[in-house]
């Protein structure tokens, strides 16, 4: 069963440019997920309460037009079937974004485990669970194959400084801030240009309270006529774990 939801961006989700910063989109379509689990009475928040936590851990995002306009936005989401093969830990969830005029701006995938918070452990996620979500076949985009992997020559390293409302409910900190983090690591003048049309983000470890971050930054393809750059940066704590791997594709503006 596909949810929908109108959705206005708060003054906060505009970056410098008037645009919606990429925080502010995965504030947007993260909201839409949780109005579609609590319509099914999924409550994420109480879930997390009771020791039982859906925990995000990947994110796929093609952006097609760039929200920068004042409007109300409609975010469609929706649980995907799961496919053969797959753990009965994983599901993956899908979304698209459209403007005032129907036109699509953004199209995303997600994937969840569900956490036994107490244990650390994954727990299985029932037929019966799925069944309120009511699967969709859908998916809005192909999923790239193999895991992303830090390349071993790194361009930049950098310290990330981490605020306490970083911390969310879970104990850790919020996975849309690990947007935040990666786009502080990256070239001052591939930041200043934001034309981001693509991220993958993958989960590998929390960022606890205490921890220090370090994003290492590598920029790892330039199609010479096409324009356009791909940047991997890696979150690590003091420990040198990863924590998260992003990839970020950007259109260079040409005069």
């Amino acid at each position: 069963m596909k949810y929908e939801i109108k959705i206005r961006p708060r003054l906060g989700d505009y970056n410098r440019n008037g645009k919606i910063s990429m925080e502010g989109i995965l504030h947007m379509i993260g909201t839409a997920g949780q109005h579609h689990s609590d319509s099914v009475r999924d409550g994420v928040v109480e879930g997390s309460l009771a020791g039982i936590a859906w925990i995000l851990t990947e994110w796929n995002i093609k952006i097609l037009r760039r929200p920068e306009i004042d409007e109300e936005y409609t975010v469609e989401t929706w649980a995907r079937s799961q496919r053969a093969g797959v753990p009965t830990s994983i599901v993956a969830r899908d979304f698209v974004m459209r403007n005032g005029c129907g036109e699509e701006c953004v199209l995303a995938s997600s994937k969840f485990v569900l956490m036994n918070l107490a244990t650390g452990k994954l727990a299985r996620i029932t037929p019966e669970m799925m069944e309120v979500y009511r699967p969709e076949e859908t998916s809005v985009i192909q999923a790239a194959p193999g895991k992303l992997r830090m390349p071993e020559h790194c361009d930049s390293e950098v310290c990330i400084p981490k605020l306490r409302e970083d911390i969310d409910f879970n104990g850790h900190v919020h996975n849309s801030r690990y947007m935040a983090y990666a786009l502080e690591a990256l070239p001052h003048d591939i930041y200043m240009e934001d034309n981001i049309r693509s991220v993958r983000i993958e989960y590998r470890n929390p960022v606890f309270e205490e921890d220090v971050i370090r994003a290492k930054v590598a920029c790892i393809s330039d199609a010479g006529g096409a324009g356009e750059s791909s940047y991997i940066v890696g979150i690590y704590n003091q420990d040198e774990k990863m924590c998260s791997i992003i990839k970020i594709g950007i259109c260079k503006k040409t005069n």
